[in-house]
């Protein structure tokens, strides 16, 4: 526990300590070298309004350009300020890191906003398909293509130009890639790397979507643990054989906690953990690594804010709190700001682009298909033992919306693509239960396939060592000729007489 203590500790001093350097590195840049791409990107965004619905015309893809002009007007610092208090000032919005300058600084020395849209563009859809390529290897191509359908419900056009939005994606993806091989190698070490994933998520975002750096991974991790250990019914061993697999349980797992100990000692005696005691591991594991992402991303929030303060001389901290809590449930007269507002708003954002009525009878469709095959088959339900864990990831996005009333309700046509992790989780359940169900009961054409394979398999020839059966000459009708050997064994010369 006290290594384990210390390897947090050392990963966000470590941390911190990058986020700083890297920002005073970037606002060493003079302005002369950046202002005439940042005055050209300026003049292209209020030319196109702080948010366009192109394209689509929908509140789903409009383009965050209000937020895009403050990221660039960051990129300039005070002259007559120091490096370190540009760095943490950012033009008097202290109370992010605005990380997304550590690239936009550099970028702008040479390209205006539509060459950095672009580059932002080939960046994302560059790691997006890494992401389904990893998926798909890893858990196969139905689960590959909910990731697609996810990603597309997202609107990825606007997301991957916007200079606010991109970024906490593309943290989500790699983070969601790296989560695969340190789970199935490394599973001890899942949390720090969540509590990573935290961090770099609070540095690069101005309250986005966030959670999609927890959630996205999430869903990897927990379809890893599902192929591992489903849930399975108790089953009973010796008194004696459970003390000594306990016993050899606590010595394999000795940092993994009493549930880890409890249900290795349970395997190794042949016995199955308690269907409690397996719920109880289950929900440890999404508690812990919820609780890493969110020490990871509060912590470095916080970390921001006194230093902040101690840098500006001026009270960052009550500045940050004071927003948080109006984007809790704060009030306005130009915004009907109330909870089904808000729902209403984030969930019609999420749906196809066809009237709400169709998209009720297709979810609705898909629903009762899944829950029939679930009743039906046997595979489906034994499948959905390993998936329910998925379930609270689903609804992850709700209870954000409900914590922050306010800013869920404002900006409901950027949080709402928080659903895609809605999205994921019952996605693959659905797609899980079918190809479960498929096993069971196979197409026309898989049993046409069997059929053919258990008619060439059938055998019909002679009897010769080889597996035929057809009589032989002066073989009696109806009986089985036999092998040479097995004729002279039996005193038979092989054509049904008597030697």
């Amino acid at each position: 526990m006290k290594k384990q203590l210390l390897s947090y500790i050392g990963a966000f001093v470590g941390l911190i300590a990058v986020y700083m350097l890297l920002m005073t590195a970037v606002y060493t840049i003079p302005n002369f070298l950046v202002e005439e791409n940042v005055d050209l990107s300026i003049k292209y965004i209020d030319l196109e309004g702080d948010g366009p619905h192109v394209t689509f015309y929908r509140p789903s893809s409009r383009v965050d350009n209000y937020s895009d002009r403050i990221i660039y007007q960051e990129v300039l610092r005070s002259e007559d300020a120091s490096v370190l208090y540009s760095a943490m000032d950012n033009q008097n919005y202290a109370r992010y890191w605005h990380g997304h300058s550590v690239y936009m600084r550099p970028l702008s020395v040479f390209f205006d906003i539509t060459q950095v849209r672009f580059i932002l563009m080939v960046a994302f859809y560059s790691v997006a398909a890494l992401l389904l390529v990893r998926v798909g290897k890893r858990f196969g191509g139905p689960v590959a293509a909910v990731f697609f359908i996810g990603l597309m419900a997202i609107y990825p056009n606007t997301v991957s130009t916007c200079l606010q939005l991109a970024a906490v994606f593309l943290v989500a993806f790699i983070f969601a890639m790296l989560a695969i091989p340190v789970y199935d190698r490394h599973p001890g070490k899942i949390d720090l790397l969540l509590f990573v994933a935290g961090s770099v998520a609070n540095f690069f975002d101005l309250l986005t979507v966030p959670l999609v750096s927890l959630g996205i991974p999430l869903v990897v991790i927990l379809l890893i643990e599902a192929e591992r250990s489903p849930l399975t019914l108790p089953r009973q061993g010796s008194p004696a054989a459970a003390r000594a697999g306990a016993a050899a349980g606590k010595a394999a797992n000795g940092t993994a906690g009493d549930t880890a100990s409890h249900a290795a000692g349970d395997t190794a005696s042949g016995a199955s953990p308690s269907l409690w005691r397996q719920i109880g591991g289950k929900i440890l594991l999404l508690a812990r690594v919820c609780i890493a992402w969110v020490l990871g991303y509060g912590g470095t929030w916080l970390a921001k804010w006194l230093i902040g303060s101690a840098v500006l001389q001026r009270n960052v901290l009550a500045d940050a709190i004071q927003t948080v809590l109006f984007r809790t449930e704060g009030k306005v007269d130009w915004f009907d700001i109330t909870y089904p507002n808000m729902f209403r708003y984030n969930i019609e954002n999420i749906l196809l682009p066809i009237p709400m009525k169709w998209n009720a009878v297709l979810i609705l469709a898909v629903l009762a298909l899944a829950a029939a095959a679930l009743v039906r088959s046997a595979s489906a339900r034994e499948r959905m033992k390993g998936l329910w864990v998925l379930l609270p990831v689903a609804v992850m996005p709700y209870c954000w919306y409900t914590v922050l009333l306010n800013h869920s309700c404002i900006h409901s046509w950027f949080t709402y693509r928080l659903q895609i992790l809605t999205l994921l989780s019952l996605g693959i359940c659905v797609v899980e239960i079918f190809r479960a169900y498929r096993r069971d009961y196979p197409g026309r054409r898989a049993r046409r396939l069997a059929d053919a394979a258990r008619r060439a398999d059938k055998p019909t020839g002679r009897h010769t060592g080889s597996g035929a059966e057809a009589e032989g000459p002066g073989q009696i009708p109806g009986t089985q000729a036999c092998a040479p050997a097995e004729c002279q064994a039996a005193g038979d010369d092989g054509r049904g007489g008597a030697a």
